[in-house]
């Protein structure tokens, strides 16, 4: 079997061929202009970063680095607390914080917050609080912190009942509490011991109301009524003297 072939039996490059008479020159033959020029890979994407940080000078790498692990750091700190959060909302504790911070406000001696938590008819609010700090996914501590906050807010109130029992107190003069003094002994000789108390309890903070019930405590002076003078019925004869008799019977 002839290999053998005659050289006219190979196709030939048409001209506009590459390789061809006429046409562009082959990149992988010997005597072309060599390879194509490549083109520069693009950059990243930075279209994310935002106008914040960019300016005419091109992008603040820096600025945004902090801004990111800033970013960062804020999440590692809530996907720990979200790990704290009670399963149930019924796993909040609700515990006053043992030292609460009350300002300059002026408040009566041993003042406590009473926030009447363990009363049943309170229950629906204890309840709606839980449910709140567990809707939003607050750790436990955010309890005791919110409950600090409801009894800054009693005492506040309790201040200015307060200052204004003292300021009426002031108003009865340095004899304040001797008049008091007096009025609580005139109630509970007058009254029973709960009702004594119950509106004694009522006056101190109204100097008004004090001045009031010393004006009914105050023991009632009397005038003696004089009997009326006798008729005189001397100048009176006969029928006068009957009917002036009757009349003054």
């Amino acid at each position: 079997m002839k290999l053998s072939r005659h050289l006219s039996d190979f196709p030939r490059n048409q001209p506009g061929e590459p390789g061809g008479a006429g046409g562009e020159p082959n990149p992988g033959d010997p005597g072309g202009a060599g390879p194509a020029p490549v083109e520069p890979a693009a950059g990243p994407d930075l279209s994310f970063i935002p106008d914040t940080y960019r300016s005419d000078d091109g992008i603040d790498v820096e600025g945004y680095k902090a801004h990111y692990e800033g970013l960062v750091a804020a999440d590692a700190q809530r996907q720990e607390a979200l790990a704290n959060v009670p399963a149930e909302a019924s796993g909040y504790e609700l515990n006053l914080p043992d030292n609460i911070e009350y300002g300059d406000i002026t408040l009566p001696e041993g003042f406590a917050p009473q926030l009447d938590l363990e009363n049943p008819a309170m229950a629906p609010v204890v309840d709606g609080f839980r449910g709140f700090l567990h809707k939003h996914q607050l750790p436990p501590d955010a309890a005791g912190e919110l409950l600090g906050l409801l009894a800054q807010q009693q005492a506040i109130h309790v201040s200015a009942a307060h200052t204004g029992a003292q300021a009426e107190l002031e108003a009865l003069g340095p004899s304040a509490q001797a008049r008091l003094n007096n009025i609580q002994r005139s109630l509970e000789t007058a009254l029973p011991k709960d009702e004594a108390e119950a509106l004694f309890k009522a006056i101190p903070g109204s100097s008004t109301a004090v001045k009031a019930l010393e004006k009914l405590l105050a023991p009632r002076r009397t005038t003696p009524v004089s009997d009326p003078a006798k008729p005189d019925f001397s100048e009176l004869r006969g029928i006068e003297l009957l009917k002036a008799a009757r009349a003054s019977a």
